[in-house]
């Protein structure tokens, strides 16, 4: 029964070939009966040499059978030739059906747009992974999964099945939430970088010990030969601290003969006269007073504030405590400040040339680095990048 059925075929091939013209289906069915009753002559027309002429597109040395070399050759480069020479070619006849149908085929497909959540996934779950045996029907069609190898071994024909699994029913699924669109060039993978994996930030910098030390300072002038006889000047002046001031005071007071000492502002000692107040940018001179019934007028040495304003009477007593210099010892840490101090020192001299100094003295608290230790979080990196 099969050597009848491939000699009808043999014959429709052979009739069409010497008509010319391509009979309707029931003229070929009839013509391959008729060939395959005449037995093997019918066979003996339809071979390499005679099929050239007769079988249209027939070619003993067809320019596909260089494409295959045992499945090791790719063959995009050729299909998409093919494909771009089909889209201009004549596609009538019997030699355009090949044409047909990769024109079909390459631009008759839409395209669905599918999420990852879409119920056609779910549903084909079973069949992608027991393809085999929900097919054939075997182990009652619920399949098993897997692809093997099976024989069939019969009498009359023997044969073995091969399957290849391209692509194994994986999971494809991203967990990014974007949308899968199935065309013909999607490859259904996951895009992730280096940087989805791992951090690529790190920390580098330095430990710092810090301390405390306790550094003396002091500030020591005596300005009294800028001061001429019978005047008053007023010297302001920088005091520097290092630190967070920790103890100072007023250690030695001179001044000839009478004089003030102002710190930020605020005066802190002094030795003067009854009524004086503010003596800063103060002067010294004589102040006429007028007089009244027998009494006439006369003039009197005075000191006057910044404004003119008479404070009292200015006299030389000689030397008095301040002349001959006092030790305090009084605390000032209060009107200390870190960093820059004003200090104002007021002098106003009578007959001669005396002094105008002040000392003071104390210590202030500051940070010092005592070592210092690199804090490299980098290393790792730094060693991959070489």
């Amino acid at each position: 029964m099969r050597c009848v059925t491939w000699l009808a075929g043999l014959g429709v091939l052979w009739l069409i070939a010497s008509s010319g013209v391509q009979a309707d289906t029931a003229t070929a069915f009839q013509q391959g009966r008729d060939t395959a009753a005449s037995g093997a002559a019918a066979a003996s027309a339809v071979n390499a040499t005679n099929a050239t002429g007769n079988v249209p597109g027939y070619n003993t040395a067809p320019t596909e059978a260089g494409l295959w070399r045992d499945g090791k050759v790719n063959l995009s480069g050729d299909g998409l030739g093919k494909q771009a020479g089909c889209t201009t070619a004549n596609t009538s006849g019997f030699s355009g059906k090949e044409c047909d149908a990769i024109n079909f085929l390459g631009s008759g497909r839409p395209e669905y747009p599918l999420t990852r959540t879409d119920a056609l996934f779910n549903l084909s779950n079973g069949i992608t992974k027991n393809n085999r045996d929900a097919v054939s029907g075997m182990n009652g069609g619920s399949g098993t999964g897997g692809c093997t190898t099976v024989e069939v071994k019969d009498p009359d024909l023997q044969s073995t099945e091969h399957c290849e699994e391209f692509l194994e029913p994986v999971d494809k699924r991203c967990p990014i939430g974007r949308v899968v669109t199935v065309d013909r060039d999607a490859n259904y993978q996951c895009e992730k970088s280096v940087s989805s994996y791992e951090s690529l930030k790190c920390r580098r910098g330095f430990s710092v010990n810090v301390g405390t030390v306790i550094k003396p300072e002091s500030f020591d002038v005596n300005r009294g030969s800028e001061v001429p006889g019978w005047s008053a000047s007023t010297f302001t002046m920088n005091f520097t601290v290092k630190g967070t001031p920790d103890s100072f005071k007023i250690e030695r007071y001179q001044v000839d003969n009478y004089g003030q000492v102002w710190i930020n502002g605020t005066k802190v000692y002094e030795n003067v006269l009854p009524g004086y107040s503010d003596m800063r940018w103060g002067s010294v001179g004589y102040e006429y007073v007028e007089g009244w019934g027998d009494w006439g007028g006369y003039s009197r040495m005075v000191y006057k504030n910044s404004g003119g304003v008479t404070l009292g009477d200015f006299y030389d007593d000689g030397c008095n405590w301040g002349c001959r210099g006092a030790a305090p010892n009084l605390d000032i840490t209060r009107y200390i400040r870190q960093g820059n101090n004003e200090v104002v020192l007021v002098c106003a001299n009578a007959n001669g040339i005396g002094p105008c100094a002040i000392k003071i003295t104390g210590s202030a608290r500051e940070l010092v680095v005592l070592g210092s230790l690199v804090d490299n979080q980098c290393s790792a990196l730094e060693n991959r990048a070489k």
